[in-house]
């Protein structure tokens, strides 16, 4: 076990910890993040600001969580400190979404605008992690959650590093957007959160009284990617790191599900046109995995090189002929 030094957490939490040794790990991850990461400390300032506190408790299966009700982020004591710096500022960073105004109940949303608030939400947040991580080694000279996270999401770190210029102190707008787009080379993961909350959550749950939400409550609520991002994807300066794309959530590409998540939605949304309730059909504008996605909209520039091409060939053609 870890002897920690007692010290203070720079960063003012209320700590619920049954031993001194608790605080004082806590008061070492907290410390960690907070003399080298600007932007890990930016995130964790705002949730001891919003009063959430931090608890550590064993358990199997994830590294930590953010309870609303409790205000509290938990996480695991089955996990060494080289992981849970990065799932602290992971978590965190969703209350700071939360603080933000983007709503918990993603089922009060249009099923295709669902999946693009998750999406958006938890890509954002391994942003962060990595970001903190990143900086924890460039600032601080250790590069163990660095490595961490690095075997445990390659995509996302490689990502990320493959946009960083190499003399970066502070996790650039580039290098966040590099490890955004890793995020979204995890099928795996993006399968996961379908599956939770897609299927589960909102289309699931929509068929019966779920909590304190009635059935009439769900599919209301339209979000578009600019929306999103300006809301979710802040830099450490309070800026959004995709302002030269705030469409980047309407690629088709990030808008593909399973082919039986739109058989389901299909379903559903028949069952609740027999009760009288609202319907919701934003899920025929997703695509599914394996079949063709449509060919990029074309922009203002492109008609103009367009027609330079074919001025081109022209002249080419006539120069041919006149040999």
């Amino acid at each position: 076990m870890t002897d920690y030094i007692a010290q203070e957490p720079k960063i003012p939490f209320q700590i619920q910890s049954y031993t001194d040794a608790g605080r004082h790990r806590f008061a070492h991850l907290i410390n960690m993040i907070a003399d080298h990461s600007p932007t890990g400390r930016a995130v964790l300032e705002d949730a001891a600001k919003a009063g959430y506190k931090l608890q550590m408790q064993a358990m199997s299966g994830t590294q930590g969580f953010v309870c609303d009700e409790m205000k509290t982020v938990f996480l695991s004591t089955c996990y060494d400190d080289d992981v849970l710096v990065e799932t602290l500022a992971h978590e965190c960073r969703h209350v700071q979404q939360g603080m933000k105004g983007l709503p918990d109940n993603f089922h009060e949303f249009v099923i295709r605008d669902a999946v693009k608030v998750n999406r958006a939400i938890e890509a954002d947040a391994e942003v962060i992690g990595a970001s903190v991580c990143y900086e924890i080694m460039k600032n601080g000279g250790n590069d163990a959650p660095l490595k961490a996270l690095e075997k445990k999401v390659p995509k996302i770190v490689n990502g990320m590093m493959s946009a960083s210029k190499g003399d970066e102190k502070v996790a650039s707008p580039e290098m966040m957007r590099g490890a955004f787009d890793g995020w979204f080379k995890n099928k795996a993961i993006m399968d996961i959160y379908e599956k939770s909350v897609i299927t589960n959550d909102c289309l699931g749950n929509s068929m019966r009284d779920y909590r304190d939400s009635k059935r009439t409550d769900f599919f209301k609520r339209e979000m578009n990617s600019s929306e999103i991002v300006n809301m979710v994807c802040h830099d450490s300066a309070g800026k959004c790191y995709w302002s030269t794309n705030p469409d980047v959530m309407e690629e088709p590409a990030r808008l593909q599900v399973a082919e039986s998540t739109i058989t389901f939605a299909e379903s559903v949304n028949d069952g609740r046109a027999e009760d009288g309730l609202n319907v919701d059909r934003s899920y025929k504008g997703l695509y599914v995995y394996g079949k063709p996605l449509p060919a990029p909209a074309k922009t203002a520039e492109q008609p103009k090189m367009a027609g330079k091409q074919a001025a081109f060939n022209a002249i080419m053609a006539r120069r041919k002929l006149s040999r």
